[in-house]
């Protein structure tokens, strides 16, 4: 498989250690296992080279098990799937693994997936045979095959459970949201609701959703849940948001013409783009309905992207909300 866990003697520190197997081969460290191993790739003489190196205890082949998720072994029937590649340094993801190995996740997914789409470089979805998932984990440009979050609202008790009327009857803060900007990521929103104003700023986005309407043409749950965060109360007092002095920017994911909810691209781009275009908090009143309290993909986003920019705060209701 191209692929080793090695095991890092306590003496030597995580970081020491990297650095030196990147130095003595041709190899890729792609993660750490913890609390004191790495999984690196890289042609066979290279993996050799690492093993050998002093502070390596114990060198191991990757079990299959690690690269597919585990509810995957279950199935019995054409199961849809996502198929990734690895990422480089930048945490960028790839087609093809590099350090010497050949292999391309585009090509294997348009040869071995029913429906094989992908919405950028290194991601792909399609249906796979659940015979056919062990083998195609077995190739070096793949770095995991997982079960497809189905996405679905919510958020529809968010001030009753937060109990905000009580605290602005007992705790005047003045604090409204004003100077602050707010992302929102929904099905879409009625833009000339009137508890929004001229506080929408930019078009709305459209380059993580599946169309180019920004419309919220099914549920209205794009416009419900901004209204409860940044509604003015223009139309209804009693429904005043949480901070409606806040001005905001709005990416849509619905397809108007089913009403299904879908991203393309990673969460971690969504909060960069976010942060970028100055927003200090980003909420998703949405998540997978068939994953709930897994570690996906998406978790590992919000993680990364946690400790690389921790000045925008990101929230999302619990699925009972």
């Amino acid at each position: 498989m191209y692929k080793r866990q090695v095991l890092v003697s306590p003496e030597t520190g995580l970081w020491d250690a990297r650095t030196s197997i990147l130095e003595s081969a041709h190899v890729a460290v792609r993660t750490t296992i913890p609390p004191s191993g790495f999984l690196i790739q890289g042609g066979k003489e290279a993996l050799q080279s690492v093993s050998r190196l002093p502070f390596i205890e114990a060198s191991h082949s990757v079990p299959v098990a690690l690269i597919v998720e585990e509810r995957l072994w279950d199935s019995e029937s054409m199961t849809e799937v996502e198929m990734t590649g690895w990422k480089d340094p930048e945490l960028n993801r790839l087609d093809s693994p590099g350090v010497g190995l050949t292999g391309s996740v585009s090509s294997l997914a348009q040869l071995n997936l029913h429906g094989a789409w992908s919405p950028t470089t290194g991601i792909h979805f399609g249906e796979a045979e659940p015979s056919s998932i062990p083998e195609l984990a077995m190739n070096p440009e793949v770095a995991y095959i997982s079960t497809t979050p189905h996405l679905t609202t919510w958020n529809n008790l968010a001030r009753t459970h937060m109990e905000a009327n009580s605290v602005e009857s007992y705790f005047f803060t003045g604090l409204n949201g004003s100077g602050q900007r707010v992302a929102v990521a929904d099905t879409g929103i009625d833009h000339d609701h009137g508890d929004f104003g001229n506080r929408l700023r930019n078009p709305i986005y459209n380059l993580f959703g599946p169309d180019s309407s920004g419309a919220d043409s099914n549920t209205g749950h794009g416009t419900h849940v901004t209204a409860t965060l940044l509604g003015d109360g223009s139309g209804d007092s009693n429904s005043t948001g949480i901070v409606p002095e806040a001005t905001f920017h709005f990416y849509q994911l619905e397809v108007d013409s089913s009403g299904i909810l879908a991203r393309w691209g990673s969460l971690y781009d969504m909060f960069e783009h976010s942060f970028l275009n100055d927003a200090n908090i980003h909420t998703n009143s949405w998540g997978s309905e068939n994953l709930v309290g897994e570690y996906t993909s998406d978790s590992r986003s919000i993680d990364l992207f946690a400790n690389d920019y921790p000045c925008l705060l990101y929230t999302s209701p619990s699925p009972r909300d």
